[in-house]
């Protein structure tokens, strides 16, 4: 069916995030459901770029990987104390077990494809902090989602697939499971 709804916490009103590798989606749906819904849309990597006065590259190759993953949680749970907000996460929001906890308190949805489809959306941009020095960007993605995948499913109450599916069609899937009271969707 192209989603699954899962059912380990309630849904309720608050904050939707949007989890999944890069090339899932989660910048192209965020703005589309937030206007939808009437709801903010917030990129917490660009939000974590401003606030570190630099490109995620840089702060990667410059500051290094736990400084970025420590601002990181800072951000989230700035964000995550708002409500009517559609957050877009990166793809590594979930490898710090404080933002597991603080995704699990939102309705979270993850946005999942294969590693192939992943890199076709990428194409050959190696300059992403994971993807240094990948020989395959698809190899490199199936590394990084065999370790990632638990933790989004564990996190996510909502999955979607998203191979083959145009953005407003994913977003219309997505309405279709959000509980009523999340907010009146607007034409």
């Amino acid at each position: 069916m192209g989603q699954e709804n899962h059912t380990h916490q309630p849904l309720s009103a608050g904050n939707i995030c949007l989890i999944g590798l890069m090339g899932s989606g989660k910048s192209t749906i965020g703005p589309l459901l937030a206007q939808r819904l009437g709801y903010t849309f917030v990129d917490l990597d660009g939000e974590i770029s401003m606030s570190m006065k630099r490109p995620i590259r840089e702060i990667f190759e410059q500051l290094g990987e736990e400084k970025f993953r420590i601002e990181e949680c800072v951000q989230l749970r700035r964000f995550c104390q708002q409500e009517q907000q559609v957050i877009a996460c990166g793809g590594g929001v979930v490898v710090t077990p404080d933002n597991l906890e603080c995704l699990r308190r939102q309705i979270t949805v993850y946005l999942k494809a294969s590693p192939e489809t992943l890199a076709n959306r990428i194409g050959p941009d190696k300059e992403r902090p994971m993807l240094k020095g990948a020989v395959s960007v698809a190899q490199r993605l199936a590394t990084i989602l065999s370790e990632r995948e638990p933790w989004y499913q564990d996190c996510a109450k909502i999955t979607l697939l998203t191979e083959g599916k145009d953005p407003n069609t994913l977003v219309g899937e997505l309405l279709a499971q959000l509980p009523p009271g999340i907010s009146s969707p607007v034409a």
